[in-house]
């Protein structure tokens, strides 16, 4: 990730830019982005669901979906004008924990993604890192709470809408 966000917790350590930054990419998901938890049917002939996080930005200004890239890493897809809309769109996308770990960082300054936030947060808890201890939680415990969290977050959409 081009910028270094696992020191951002820390108040003492942040300096303006930083602070500035993610205020600023809060600002932006809270307007044009979109906290997801992806669900597919596990293809390697086991029963249940792979999960994900994906967290995405679309718009038609290029320049602000290669800021996003150049700031916090990810991958950009472009889509070319179709039906209703016709304007070049680019979506900028960060994925699992590269993901969480920017969530973590601007959730303070988030104003309207703030619930999706911290449903997406107790989703990622789920997940172990190769060589964590992964006795804290069974294996049917986290897909129960990773479901549990695939529903919130839908119906955190769902209210969005209405």
């Amino acid at each position: 990730m081009a910028l270094d966000v696992f020191f951002l917790d820390r108040k003492d350590k942040m300096d303006y830019y930083a602070f500035d930054l993610l205020s600023y990419f809060a600002g932006i998901l809270d307007g044009e982005g979109c906290i997801a938890i992806g669900k597919n049917v596990n293809r390697f002939g086991h029963q249940g669901y792979n999960y994900a996080l994906y967290l995405s930005v679309g718009n038609s200004k290029e320049a602000l979906i290669d800021f996003l890239l150049a700031k916090f890493g990810g991958s950009v897809s472009y889509r070319k004008p179709s039906g209703q809309r016709k304007r070049d769109f680019w979506v900028w996308s960060l994925l699992g924990r590269e993901a969480e770990e920017l969530l973590k960082a601007i959730r303070n300054f988030s104003v309207c993604k703030k619930e999706e936030i911290d449903v997406v947060l107790r989703f990622r808890s789920t997940f172990f890192e190769p060589g964590a201890n992964q006795h804290t939680i069974g294996m049917l415990d986290a897909l129960k709470i990773r479901e549990e969290c695939f529903i919130e977050l839908q119906r955190l959409h769902n209210k969005d809408r209405n």
